[in-house]
């Protein structure tokens, strides 16, 4: 999921499973799962959130290794996604 969302974010990928159900959360609501979605669910749609947020954050930055400085816990993320699919 870490690296989907990576990838998505990277302009490679599809939109991952994870932040297709966040947005339709986002327009109809929880009543679309028909039962309350699990705390692991919640977690991945949530990190998915993070990675592509932090990966377009990143990219407005001047300076990557100032903004990694400035931002230890979303490059840790960042790198967590880039080096999942090696």
């Amino acid at each position: 999921m870490i690296a989907a969302a990576y990838r998505y974010a990277d302009s490679e990928g599809d939109l991952p499973r994870e932040l297709e159900l966040l947005s339709y959360i986002d327009r109809f609501g929880l009543g679309i799962f028909g039962r309350a979605p699990g705390v692991r669910e919640l977690r991945a749609m949530t990190y998915a959130e993070n990675v592509v947020k932090a990966y377009r954050e990143r990219a407005k930055a001047e300076n990557w290794a100032a903004w990694a400085s400035a931002n230890p816990g979303k490059a840790r993320l960042l790198e967590a996604g880039a080096s999942y699919g090696e």
